[in-house]
């Protein structure tokens, strides 16, 4: 996402107020140009898979901080972003999405986030599959919490991502994890109440700005 900070400025303007909101409680640069090209990547996305252009629409968040459009007869959308790349997933129903930069494992990190079978299996691993499971689970798990709106208060160690098939309540979540993305040492996770039958698509920077 280098140059999202100076190309971000035009889309600044026309940020809907909840993302302005956020924006402006960003202090930290990084924070801000991830947060830029979170909303670069949502109008893309919308205007090239639903021919929808998003800009200056009202966003609202539910009780948890889940975003949606205040009109409801738009697609639903999730965001995420790591470092340098963004993720957002567009659906006619509910979806929560997480980007992850792999980059060094995180134990103590690993056993808040695992249920004790979970963590169990993390700990017969060798190194490099340890740091694999800890980002999957870490993906699918934020995925999943998006997902439902509860974020955070559903407790990560909760419930377990060891099968692609989740219980949540009289529903079932799906679960799918990419971690052959055309972003090397990057993991994405996407979850959904319907099977997920979609592969990611990789979009350059440059393709988002010359787009809008």
């Amino acid at each position: 996402m280098r140059g999202a900070d100076a190309a971000g400025l035009d889309f600044e303007a026309n940020m809907s107020g909840y993302r302005r909101r956020k924006l402006d409680a960003m202090t930290n640069r990084r924070g801000r140009i991830e947060m830029l090209g979170a909303e670069m990547l949502l109008r893309y996305a919308m205007k090239k898979t639903c021919g929808i252009d998003v800009t200056g629409l009202e966003i609202e968040c539910g009780s948890f901080g889940k975003p949606r459009f205040s009109d409801a007869s738009l697609p639903e959308f999730s965001l995420s972003h790591s470092e340098e790349a963004v993720a957002c997933a567009i659906s006619d129903r509910e979806v929560g999405t997480d980007i992850q930069h792999v980059d060094r494992l995180r134990p103590a990190a690993a056993r808040r986030i695992m249920t004790d079978a979970e963590f169990e299996a993390f700990l017969r691993f060798d190194a490099k599959a340890k740091e694999e499971a800890f980002f999957r689970t870490w993906v699918l798990k934020e995925s999943l919490m998006k997902l439902t709106g509860n974020g955070f208060s559903m407790g990560p160690a909760s419930f377990s991502v060891l099968e692609e098939e989740v219980s949540c309540g009289n529903k079932t979540a799906y679960l799918k994890c990419f971690d052959k993305l055309k972003l090397k040492k990057y993991m994405l996770g996407i979850a959904s109440f319907e099977p997920i039958d979609t592969e990611p698509i990789c979009v350059l920077f440059d393709e988002i700005v010359s787009f809008n």
